[in-house]
């Protein structure tokens, strides 16, 4: 059993928990790796497969770092290496891959990364206006993924008749998406939308990753998208066995899809759900966190914590 003395009150309630949904808002400098790292050590402790926990977050860095830091905590690497401990990217990518034929595409698929799927919107945009080059690819690739990451379909995008880039959109989304199939090939954001999409439409698959971990974790909640929350949803639907982790002062990234009201309205997505804050800083001095503390204040749309130190 791993020893969760070493924590404090707050981060030995969040990893010691047992079964249910649990939010742990974590203030920065708090310790949130630890707790989630120890929680997972804590799981295999009392006998939890590693096959049946997974852990997400938004950089292979930080996948990297918890997994060496669980392998550390149970003197285990092998185990360590056997837990799903990844970004949202990977695990979408587990699931096609092993879902594939579920997919219709038995010989497998290329995955198109941020270049490749400039050069197919551009590819697409020819078509369409013959080599118009007054629009910023760019742009248009924004436009895409966050109707994508919202479940707007080609067909149904609308955006705003009087932007051109929204009008460029419309004509240029269902043309790249047709080419993409004609390819057998996804890019990032359908490593995220469709699993969900295929948990939705087939039902043996839905029930096989229901049924797939028996508890799920995900780090920096506050910046995930509809798309995200769909997934995670769906991977707990069972048990609800779902610890989630971030700090909805730190939501900065609504510009790319995130969703703060997926961190805010935490407890109505999960009835009855645990709220853990950790509010002690390790990181910086008590004049440092007053002045934090008194301009976050002014915000309103979040959840109440306070943040303290012991140093300086």
């Amino acid at each position: 059993m791993i020893d969760l003395g070493k924590l404090n009150t707050p981060q030995r309630e969040a990893a010691g928990h047992g079964g249910g949904p649990i939010l742990v808002l974590a203030g920065a400098g708090s310790g949130k790796t630890r707790v989630i790292t120890f929680r997972i050590a804590h799981l295999l402790g009392l006998g939890i497969p590693p096959t049946a926990i997974c852990a997400v977050t938004f950089t292979n860095k930080a996948a990297e770092e918890m997994r060496e830091r669980v392998g550390a905590l149970v003197r285990d690497k092998k185990i360590a290496r056997e837990l799903t401990i990844g970004t949202f990217h990977a695990l979408g990518l587990q699931i096609l891959r092993t879902e594939r034929k579920a997919l219709g595409m038995p010989r497998g698929f290329t995955i198109y990364d941020q270049s490749d799927s400039m050069g197919a919107l551009r590819e697409a945009m020819r078509a369409i206006r013959d080599g118009d080059r007054r629009f910023d690819i760019k742009a248009i690739q924004t436009r895409v993924s966050l109707a994508k990451n919202a479940f707007v379909a080609p067909d149904e995008y609308e955006g705003n008749p009087a932007d051109e880039y929204d009008a460029m959109t419309t004509l240029v989304y269902p043309k790249y998406q047709e080419m993409l199939r004609a390819c057998a090939a996804f890019d990032f954001d359908d490593l995220i939308v469709e699993p969900a999409r295929l948990f939705a439409r087939d039902e043996a698959v839905g029930r096989r990753w229901a049924e797939r971990f028996r508890f799920v974790m995900v780090d920096e909640f506050q910046d995930t998208n509809a798309a995200q929350l769909k997934m995670v949803r769906h991977l707990v639907t069972d048990h609800q066995n779902l610890c989630v982790v971030g700090d909805d002062d730190q939501s900065i990234y609504s510009w790319r899809g995130a969703d703060p009201t997926n961190i805010l309205g935490f407890d109505k997505l999960f009835p009855g759900a645990k709220v853990v804050k950790l509010e002690q800083n390790y990181r910086s001095t008590k004049t440092i966190l007053a002045a934090a503390n008194a301009v976050i204040a002014n915000n309103k749309q979040r959840h109440g914590k306070h943040l303290w130190s012991q140093l300086g």
